[in-house]
């Protein structure tokens, strides 16, 4: 209300409340427009973000998964110079030394299975060999005993021959 100059009347007038409310509730719709699709770009940005991120980390972990399970000829295609990248690069290099780390193991193992073949050769030589040998002293034992059963028997022989000889010598002595 206003009072009418020179004049002890007030100018009162009234606005209907829709038309008083009507341009800041059109600027209060428009501003929750704005607000509800800034919230919602926000989160579309923030869910591609994420999914930058989180996506190599969960193919990363998936990689790291299969590597631990022994499939170590798995590529990680992460390339840059971002943590991620580095990561990747030390992971693959990780796997390549281990495939050659392996590599070496297996060789090593080959050539001491060789070796163990061939001293199991040289092994079952010498059991022949020594077995051979026993067999040889053994027969050489027997010969031995043999030979001096013999010479034993010779001499006992000759004993007896010489006692034969002597009484065969007795008794011609007294003959004469």
């Amino acid at each position: 209300y206003n009072q009418i100059p020179d004049t002890k009347f007030y100018f009162i007038s009234t606005v209907p409340l829709n038309n008083v409310y009507k341009k800041s509730n059109e600027v209060t719709i428009t501003l929750l427009w704005v607000c509800g699709i800034s919230v919602a770009v926000a989160f579309l940005i923030a869910y591609l973000i994420s999914n930058l991120i989180a996506k190599p980390v969960f193919n990363l972990q998936k990689l790291m998964q299969m590597a631990e399970k022994g499939d170590l000829n798995i590529q990680v295609e992460l390339s840059g110079k971002s943590e991620l990248a580095i990561l990747s690069k030390s992971f693959m290099k990780m796997l390549e030394e281990f495939v050659e780390l392996i590599k070496e193991i297996s060789n090593d193992a080959n050539i001491l299975n060789e070796h163990a073949v061939k001293m199991e050769s040289i092994a079952n030589n010498a059991r022949t060999i020594s077995e051979q040998t026993a067999i040889a002293y053994n027969e050489l034992a027997i010969s031995t005993q043999k030979q001096a059963d013999d010479a034993l028997q010779c001499f006992e022989n000759g004993r007896i021959l010489e006692e034969k000889i002597t009484n065969v010598i007795n008794f011609t002595s007294t003959i004469k």
